[in-house]
């Protein structure tokens, strides 16, 4: 009888085992799936410059997020300028450097050749959620390309303060519209970071 019991324990072990190993296997079958669960926040790049088609997918991919009412209530601005780029890490350098002088070099946006700047419409209740959408389609799209990418909120400090006037008047938002995102895109150096503990114990099931 015991060897019996041991015999269906093991059975039991070896089936959980093999549902497991297939549950991975079809998440690596699943470009989307893998996409999502491989993707990391890269903040080393490489000065090598981002393709005009590369950018376009990524842009086609972030404008088709949902939104409420189909509302749309973003606007975006691909910065490619690297004097513009700098202007913005250097504003934020400064405003960090009065707070805590070990900032003083941080460069917010890890020298990217590319930022992504997204404003939302401060008229629209539901703007900021659905510029969430629009801001994980971007991050989604670039490492499906190959490509690094990370949200910047830091920079906010500075962008939202007098002193980021003339900055902020070369990215030609309509006044409503209020910065609420940076997103720094390249090509990443050899960074691949492990991915961040998850908890599950925030999820619950309803049956």
């Amino acid at each position: 009888m015991k060897k019996l019991l041991f015999g269906l324990a093991i059975s039991a072990i070896a089936l959980t085992s093999c549902s497991q190993n297939k549950q991975t296997q079809d998440e690596k079958k699943n470009e989307t799936l893998e996409t999502i669960l491989n993707r990391r926040s890269i903040r080393a790049y490489t000065q090598e410059s981002v393709s005009d088609e590369a950018v376009d997918i990524i842009i086609k991919a972030a404008i088709n997020a949902p939104s409420a009412r189909n509302a749309q209530p973003w606007q975006v601005r691909v910065v490619k300028n690297q004097g513009l780029i700098n202007a913005i890490q250097d504003g934020v350098a400064e405003r960090l450097k009065a707070q805590n002088p070990d900032f003083a070099s941080r460069r917010v946006l890890f020298d990217a050749p590319v930022v992504i700047v997204v404003a939302n419409d401060t008229t629209n209740p539901y703007g900021q959620l659905d510029c969430g959408w629009l801001g994980q389609n971007i991050l989604l799209a670039a490492h499906s390309l190959g490509l690094g990418t990370c949200v910047v909120a830091m920079a906010n400090d500075f962008l939202w303060s007098d002193q980021a006037k003339g900055v902020v008047e070369k990215l030609n938002f309509p006044d409503n519209y209020k910065i609420i995102y940076c997103v720094a895109l390249g090509h990443q150096k050899d960074e691949i970071p492990d991915a961040k503990p998850r908890d599950m114990g925030k999820v619950q099931i309803i049956d």
